[in-house]
């Protein structure tokens, strides 16, 4: 999965879309990508805007879930 396929209007929407679907909370998926709660609170409440980085950093951990996932389906 990639980012830019989850259905969504939005970064935003598709930020906070990955984060539930992986059952995390802001601080948690915050610190897993590197940043601040507080920075993802605001990226996610529309303060911050989504930059080129935050998205890399979603797309790695994305690629990650998937080889976990692939790696216990074996």
């Amino acid at each position: 999965m990639k980012f830019n396929e989850i259905q969504a209007q939005t970064d935003v929407e598709r930020i906070i879309l990955i984060r539930k679907r992986f059952q995390m909370k802001q601080y948690q998926f915050s610190k897993l990508l590197g940043y601040t709660p507080n920075h993802l609170a605001n990226v996610e409440n529309y303060k911050h805007p989504v930059s080129a980085k935050l998205k890399r950093k979603i797309e790695e951990f994305l690629k990650e879930q998937e080889a976990t996932t692939q790696n216990t389906t074996k």
